[in-house]
Formats: structure tokens, C-alpha cells, sequence
């Protein structure tokens, strides 16, 4: 599983406020509560293999005269070490969640939301009608939207083009996909919430964005997701491996996997230095 982290300018300025040896650190804590955001559930020292670099680029800008920033690229290996089975991270499926977890960190560490960040248009749509995402992944990523205007907002973010059709039998949402795609009906089974009547009746209530919330706000949906996730990776872990855990951990709790801790410096190794590459390296491992 791969993870890209990307920083604008403005969050490279405040980063660099902290110094070398302190911005490393900190890039270093949101790398791990990323990896585990996405590894939730899991023990992050004895059931997940990870990696991560950073990419810092001594030429500022590309061929064409763009600015290059700073991102960081993130691998999960899709194994469990510890139990000898496939890791399942919640990547991809969830997200309402990750959008949530985003504002989480980006208010947690002092960086930009991506709203007030310019983008590159052109490049997201080429992406998006390159992804190509199927019906049931629209049934994973909705089921948190309660509203019309909260479903219209999540669209306009994810730069996703819609249209409301209504007709005399039907009233619903039509995501399109392009001229190669089948366009996505956004009624019948696994949008029974999404029906145009029920998300009105639900614009009442004030539409609070993820981006506009407070921390205190993102943390309680956060760790009411990962109450939820650890209890659905419990129930899936066989008797061997937990009584594995449970002689690793010495009948101690996972609370610590919970982002009001301090990060578990166990799970990240020194930072390498390399100054015939342009690039400085943050490994994690295990």
C-alpha cells in the first residue's frame, strides 16, 4: 500500500520554523499517525511493516518552471508478519474518514487545509478519469453523507462531475464518468440513504465541512471510527495470534495506538542523512 504526503509552500515555511533536527521529528510523527490512520486496528510495532522517504528537493523547480515541493512517500507491506496472514488496511475505502483525518492533522501540526491551497485542475480530473472507481466504491465512500449539501460539497471537493436528474418517477444524483465510463445512478441498493428526498429533509440541519470543525470535533469521529476498527480487527485475529499479543503486550491495552499519545519512537528509526542524493531519507520500520 502506498502513501504520498504532500506539503505546500506555506507548510514547508512553518515547518522549516522548527529546525532541521525539529522538522524532521515532526515529519516523522504525521508519517506514523498516517501509517496508523491506515493500519488502525493492528499493532503497529509487531503487525505492520512500514517505510517511508522524504523527498526534499534542492532544485525548486521542474523543467516546465513549477515549484517542487516537499512530499513524503509511504509504504505499507500488505502482510501481517505476526500472524502470517494478509494485512487489511482500511485504505481507499473510507473516505469520508480520511477526509476527516486530514483536517485532523493538517490542524494538529499547524498546516495548510488543501482548500486554500491553489491546484492544478487539469492534473486531479486526468487522475480521477484515470481511477476509473466503480459503483461499489461510491457505496463505501458515501455511506457517512447525511445531507444534500454535504453531498454536493464532498463532490465539488473531490472535483467529481454530477448532475441532479429528475423525472417524474425519479429523483436522484447521476455521477459522470466520461464517454468510456458507465455513469454512476446514485439510487437503489447502497444509497437508499442518498435519496434526494431524505438528503433535503437533512439540509435543516447546519452543514458544518470537515475543514471548518475543530479538532476536539475531528478527534471524536476519529476515535469513534477507530473504537469501531479495532473491534472489527479483533474479531477477524485467530487464538494463536492473540494469545501472541497477549505474551507480547503482557495483558497491556492498545490505548496507546490513540493520537492524544505521544508517538511510539519505537516505531521510527533514526533519520539517514544523504548528501549525494538530493532527497533525505525517514525510514520506519518495525
Amino acid at each position: 500500500m502506498h502513501i504520498t504526503i504532500s506539503f505546500s509552500k506555506e507548510d514547508e515555511r512553518r515547518l522549516n520554523l522548527y529546525g532541521s533536527h525539529n522538522r524532521q521529528l515532526k515529519m516523522q510523527e504525521i508519517v506514523e499517525d498516517c501509517i496508523k490512520h491506515h493500519t488502525m486496528g493492528y499493532d503497529i510495532n509487531n503487525e505492520v511493516i512500514a517505510y517511508s522517504e522524504a523527498h526534499i528537493p534542492k532544485m525548486k523547480e521542474d523543467d516546465e518552471g513549477k515549484e517542487r515541493f516537499t512530499h513524503v512517500h509511504g509504504g505499507v507491506l500488505l502482510y501481517n508478519p505476526l500472524s502470517d496472514t494478509k494485512l487489511r488496511p482500511n485504505f481507499a475505502k473510507t473516505t469520508f474518514i480520511d477526509d476527516v483525518f486530514q483536517s485532523y492533522i493538517n490542524q494538529k501540526y499547524n498546516l495548510t487545509q488543501p482548500r486554500h491551497t491553489p491546484r492544478d485542475k487539469d492534473r486531479e480530473k486526468e487522475y480521477i478519469s484515470k481511477v476509473g472507481k466503480k459503483r461499489k466504491d461510491y457505496i463505501e465512500e458515501l455511506k457517512e453523507i447525511g445531507s444534500m449539501k454535504e453531498l454536493e460539497a464532498y463532490l465539488k471537493r473531490k472535483n467529481i462531475d454530477y448532475r441532479v436528474v429528475e423525472t417524474s418517477k425519479n429523483h436522484y444524483v447521476k455521477i459522470l464518468t466520461g464517454p468510456k465510463e458507465k455513469d454512476i445512478n446514485l439510487q437503489g441498493r447502497g444509497f437508499e440513504h442518498l435519496s434526494i428526498k431524505k438528503l433535503q429533509e437533512n439540509d435543516a440541519e447546519p452543514y458544518e465541512a470537515n475543514e471548518d470543525k475543530d479538532i476536539e470535533a475531528l478527534k471524536e469521529i476519529l476515535d469513534s471510527y477507530y473504537a469501531k476498527r479495532i473491534e472489527d480487527v479483533e474479531s477477524r485475529r485467530s487464538k494463536a495470534t492473540k494469545d501472541k499479543l497477549a505474551q507480547i503486550h503482557n495483558s497491556t491495552t492498545n490505548d496507546d495506538i490513540f493520537f492524544d499519545k505521544k508517538p511510539n519512537r519505537d516505531a521510527v528509526a533514526q533519520v539517514e542523512e544523504t548528501h549525494q542524493a538530493p532527497t533525505r531519507k525517514i525510514k520506519m520500520k518495525r
